[in-house]
């Protein structure tokens, strides 16, 4: 997830309720890396969380819906599949 897509979505932060000792996630680009650390610094609040799965799919930003790999949202599959957009 980035920046833009979290902070538009204040509305539905939720709070962590422990958060993880991991310092880095090897997994994350340089941009999910650095929101990463600035969530864990609680830049933004203590422990704020926001769960991808409720960000309607057709406000995701950067997502192109017909990309190679991605899934569409008509495919059958209902609103629980996600797709990381991997910073592109």
């Amino acid at each position: 997830m980035d920046e833009q897509t979290l902070l538009a979505h204040r509305t539905l932060w939720g709070e962590e309720a422990e958060q993880s000792s991991d310092t880095e996630l090897p997994a994350l680009c340089a941009d999910e890396q650095l929101l990463y650390q600035r969530l864990k610094q609680h830049h933004w609040g203590v422990n704020v969380r926001l769960e991808q799965e409720r960000i309607s799919v057709g406000l995701r930003v950067g997502v192109a819906p017909d990309a190679p790999g991605r899934m569409r949202p008509d495919s059958g599959l209902g609103m629980d599949w996600i797709q990381s957009t991997r910073c592109i």
